[in-house]
């Protein structure tokens, strides 16, 4: 039976200063299709989603839903037509509760002003259920772990009732088992006859649960295909223009994990209330060390600790003296330098340029009595961002304006510029392109071949096994086993992580 189209654009064309954004875009989705867009860190993904959803609006070309052309000029507009969004950078509001952020800007009222909140509380836990949820209803976001942010925020986008639902790198902060959930739920929908634009990084995520697969690549479409016709392969070839010889590059032939290398962090019975229990392990000089476990098995808790985000109980030593870190400041003294999970919400100052973001930590240095000399800092910059392949007009443009990669290599350049011997990375190359992720690998490499001790947490399986040296195997707040990536298989790795 031929299927209905529920949306499509034509000739859809964006530019910001120094940068083609979207170049003549024609898309048509389908009624009750999964519809997967994939490109590399600034294709024009998120430009194509803000001109969707009227947060942006295009220079060019038409935006039709259902055969009607439609001019969005605020996402308000685009709910009303039945387009709703989960975005990868959530837009939940921190101090509000779960039901305050479901229903914000669209509250159940009586009489046409008092708030029912009886109403929306039902509403909601109706929602979190239907997507295999229990949160309490009255906890303030920020306290909700970043997987839990993102159940609320689709359940916020599923309380607009929409036709076309926009999901935007929706398991990067899942577990397998929230992903398996959430893919459950997309079939759903699609059951429903409601369309969903999925858009993701992971490859094997398009091939499992996409009807079909659109392939972006600097701001133009390259082409659609079903994803029957498809192998990774060849997606990954429309992505890049040419072939990927390999994801992960070669590992390095020596193991600077042995017992002979000095150590350069020493932690002991390392404990966060309910959280973290009496964690303790060496780090030593140029080793790659990595942090193993499902989401919410304690991975992030560890590091933020270490840098004094958090609060904590136990023993830091570094190079052989013991230490209080009790602030970042703290930290940043004693050498350590830790790249947040959270990119938005603690890593990049949005509104400042690439230039703050990573000279900010050089200041110090450029201070000349009561000036900072800014040419010595933008030189340093421009070094690290040329060296990353940071793809930027220029060093005055705003962060925000990066694509998520460049985000993230840029928070990367940061500790360059500032080059500490203890560098904490949690979930690396979440939500970023295969491209970039390589970029990060390759650059994971050499910043330990340099003699930077480097902790890297992830839940990534395959990621953690190819670019670390030794593996702590982290479950519910403990180590519950340590292995040579060279001696563990797979199987083992995962059955310890999963409670044994």
């Amino acid at each position: 039976m031929k299927k209905t189209v529920i949306l499509e654009t034509k000739e859809l064309t964006k530019s910001f200063p120094g940068v083609r954004a979207l170049k003549a875009v024609n898309l048509v989705i389908m009624e009750g299709e999964v519809h997967c867009i994939v490109g590399m860190n600034g294709a024009g993904k998120s430009t194509l989603i803000k001109l969707l959803m009227g947060a942006l609006m295009p220079d060019s070309g038409e935006i039709l839903v259902e055969g009607e052309s439609v001019h969005f000029s605020t996402p308000a507009q685009a709910q009303a037509k039945g387009i709703a969004c989960v975005y990868q950078e959530l837009d939940l509001i921190p101090d509000l509760d779960v039901v305050e952020n479901v229903f914000l800007n669209h509250e159940k009222v009586d009489k046409g002003f008092l708030l029912n909140r009886r109403a929306m509380e039902q509403a909601t836990l109706s929602l979190l259920s239907s997507i295999g949820v229990s949160i309490p209803l009255n906890i303030q976001v920020r306290h909700l772990t970043v997987s839990e942010r993102q159940l609320v925020a689709l359940a916020r986008a599923l309380s607009f009732k929409p036709r076309i639902l926009i999901m935007d790198e929706p398991t990067s902060a899942l577990s397998r088992i929230e992903q398996e959930r959430l893919f459950n739920i997309v079939r759903q929908l699609r059951n429903d006859k409601i369309s969903v634009i999925y858009i993701s990084h992971r490859l094997e995520e398009i091939l499992d649960i996409g009807d079909r697969v659109t392939v972006l690549r600097d701001g133009q479409l390259v082409g659609t295909k079903d994803v029957n016709d498809v192998t990774k392969e060849h997606i990954i070839e429309m992505m890049l223009g040419r072939k990927l010889e390999n994801e992960f590059p070669e590992r390095r032939e020596v193991v600077l994990s042995n017992i002979n290398a000095e150590t350069v962090l020493s932690v002991r019975h390392l404990s966060i209330a309910k959280k973290v229990h009496d964690i303790s392990f060496d780090l030593k000089h140029g080793e790659i060390l990595g942090f193993f476990g499902m989401v919410g098995a304690g991975k992030t808790e560890i590091l933020k600790a270490l840098v004094g985000a958090i609060q904590s109980k136990g023993q830091i030593v570094i190079e052989g003296k013991k230490v209080q870190i009790k602030s970042p400041i703290d930290a940043l003294r004693h050498g350590i330098g830790l790249i947040p999970e959270d990119r938005k919400g603690e890593g990049i100052l949005s509104e400042l340029s690439v230039m703050e973001n990573v000279g900010i930590v050089a200041y110090h240095r450029a201070r000349r009595m009561f000036l900072i000399h800014f040419q010595y800092v933008e030189k340093l910059v421009q070094k690290y961002v040329s060296s990353l392949d940071i793809k930027t007009p220029s060093l005055r443009q705003l962060m925000r304006n990066l694509s998520g990669g460049n985000q993230q290599k840029a928070i990367v350049a940061r500790w360059l510029v500032e080059r500490k011997h203890i560098l904490l990375l949690d979930e690396p190359t979440r939500g970023i392109d295969v491209n970039s992720k390589t970029d990060i690998y390759r650059l994971i490499f050499q910043l330990a071949a340099e003699g930077i001790s480097i902790i890297v947490a992830s839940s990534e399986l395959e990621e953690i096994t190819r670019i670390c040296d030794r593996i702590l195997i982290i479950y519910d707040g403990h180590i519950v086993k340590e292995v040579n990536v060279d001696e563990a298989s797979d199987a083992e790795i995962l059955f310890e992580a999963t409670g044994g």
